[in-house]
């Protein structure tokens, strides 16, 4: 029954546009019937790009100011002793064009998007000789980056492939048909019956869109979807990050001297508690001002979240946090299938593999903190934002820098350098949404000096999905939410929207929920100011959550 609402939700939300379908798509003939490989010709007769998302056409485009980079694996042994990929390929492009007459396109920003990939922004576009400056050694492949129509957001495009099989196919079986049709399975998905991972050899590019159409046409394959490397848009042009100084804005706490000592009274009297307005809002809206909280204060006279476990899927989660270290769940050493290592949560968008002696080994990681790497990539552009002078900061951040002028003609060099400072500290804020979406669930300080949670005696689940720069998978996602329904957690929640519509997490989800009736999915309705609701939040049994100001009205973010 949930299958059969998607196509009107989505539709009716916004999610996607839908276009006809190929004639052999539509009519499920096999095309793959007397040629059983997948092939570049064969998937190059797909002429729009697009994707299937029950029996809908997703269409995309690609982007001519982006390129992405796989780069090629480095031994575990020689990692601490090597250059970041990301920052050598930047090195080189710059130093590639330091002495060309066109000075300019030396403007090339490289961002790392998780461990493995980079995006490459180009200004003045892909010319042959930039795609000669990116055939460096270490790098394994250059990839096209697509996006939605009118829409900022990166989408990688890899050879990986995420395939469904009906149920009741044995293992054996599965593999068997895969590897008939020349694809190799990588591995199948954790936490998920049927489902495997699988890289399309005998195709690249662009095509790789048409080659699971050609796999969602195999006997006993329920479906089949490219695994995305996605990386959801922090745009802050759009988040109206320009008029942040002006005097008419009200998104913050309106009458801060009007704060009560009534807080004094509640089970949390924390020391913010007062400003905390979404659990309390009559300290910054005294009457006559009607209330726009969630009247968590009186909530918790009848439950503060005791025995309730929210498994929190997001990025970079720092669970030693004083706030949330009290707070964090311990999964049971007695647990079935508990992975290597595994006490507070794992990381999925980590792509290394941990082992706790010779059998027991899994992909990802025990802690969903940051690493030494990931710090060091973000700490010399959080110090700059501090140490470095107008002129130098606006120099050293080009295309921002450009970008800012467009917007803000008339504003003198200062004011620019201002708003970019606050942009680089906004995006690296950004890189630990997961820790300020467990705060806001379940913080607990114990010396009354920090925030308090909704639910501040529920326990968190620590979940990371998202590597830097945004960077997730839908096969991340799917494993994710089958840990943290093997698990048996009490609430998933993900603040996190803007994805693309995706059939194999659909249907993890409505497994999950017909497996745990009594489990609550709460998801984010999005970032992007559309009038209608994203994947996953569109999704029927998940629960959609905007976000209003301290007067009650949308959020201008939300």
């Amino acid at each position: 029954m949930l299958k059969q609402l998607l196509p009107w939700i989505l539709m009716a939300t916004g999610a996607f546009t839908g276009v006809s379908q190929p004639a052999a798509v539509a009519n499920n003939q096999p095309i793959l019937a007397q040629n059983p490989t997948l092939t570049a010709d064969q998937a190059d007769q797909e002429e729009q790009l697009s994707y299937t998302f029950y029996g809908q056409q997703v269409p995309l485009v690609e982007r001519s100011d982006q390129i992405a980079v796989e780069f090629k694996p480095v031994p575990s042994f020689t990692r601490d002793l090597s250059e970041p990929a990301y920052l050598r390929l930047q090195r080189d492009l710059t130093a590639a064009t330091s002495f060309s007459r066109e000075a300019h396109k030396a403007d090339v920003t490289v961002k790392p998007l998780g461990e493995r990939y980079a995006l490459v922004e180009l200004p003045h576009g892909l010319d042959e000789q930039w795609a000669q400056r990116l055939n460096q050694a270490y790098v394994q492949a250059t990839l096209p980056v697509l996006s939605r129509e009118n829409m900022t957001e990166s989408i990688v495009v890899t050879q990986e492939i995420v395939v469904s099989f009906e149920p009741g196919i044995a293992d054996e079986t599965a593999r068997r048909l895969l590897a008939q049709y020349g694809v190799d399975v990588l591995r199948s998905l954790r936490f998920s019956e049927g489902r495997y991972l699988v890289r399309a050899n005998n195709v690249s590019g662009t095509a790789v869109l048409a080659a699971a159409t050609q796999l969602r046409n195999l006997p006993n394959v329920q479906s089949a979807t490219p695994n995305f490397v996605q990386s959801i848009p922090f745009d802050v042009f759009t988040l109206d990050i320009l008029s942040m100084d002006d005097p008419q804005r009200t998104n913050g706490p309106e009458n801060v001297s009007n704060v009560s000592a009534a807080h004094e009274t509640s089970p949390f009297p924390n020391s913010l508690l007062p400003l905390q307005w979404h659990l309390n809002s009559r300290a910054v809206r005294p009457r006559p001002y009607p209330r726009v909280d969630v009247r968590a204060v009186e909530a918790w006279e009848t439950t503060q979240g005791e025995n309730v476990v929210v498994a929190v899927i997001d990025s970079l989660i720092q669970w030693d946090h004083p706030d949330l270290v009290n707070r964090v769940y311990t999964v049971p050493e007695t647990i079935a299938d508990r992975l290597p290592g595994e006490e507070y949560g794992w990381d999925f968008s980590n792509k290394e593999i941990t082992c706790a002696g010779s059998e027991n080994c899994a992909l990802g990681d025990a802690d969903t903190r940051i690493n030494e790497e990931e710090l060091a990539y973000l700490r010399p552009h959080f110090q700059r934002t501090f140490t470095l002078g107008a002129a130098d900061l606006l120099a050293a951040y080009p295309n921002l820098a450009q970008q800012i002028a467009r917007v803000m003609p008339t504003a003198s060099e200062k004011q620019q350098a201002d708003v970019l400072r606050r942009i680089i500290q906004l995006e690296i804020g950004n890189e630990f949404h997961g820790t300020w979406s467990a705060g806001i669930i379940a913080a607990n300080p114990a010396d009354r000096q920090g925030v308090v949670g909704v639910a501040p005696e529920a326990q968190f689940l620590p979940v990371r999905v998202f590597g830097l720069g945004g960077e997730i998978t839908v096969a991340a996602l799917i494993e994710a939410m089958g840990y943290a329904a093997a698990r048996d957690v009490d609430v998933i929640n993900l603040s996190l929207g803007g994805l693309l519509p995706d059939e194999e997490l659909s249907d993890q989800i409505f497994q999950i929920l017909d497996a745990h009736p009594t489990m609550v999915i709460v998801a984010s309705a999005g970032n992007s100011q559309l009038d209608g609701v994203s994947f996953p939040a569109a999704l029927p049994g998940v629960i959609s959550v905007g976000a209003t100001n301290v007067r009650g009205n949308r959020s201008y973010y939300s």
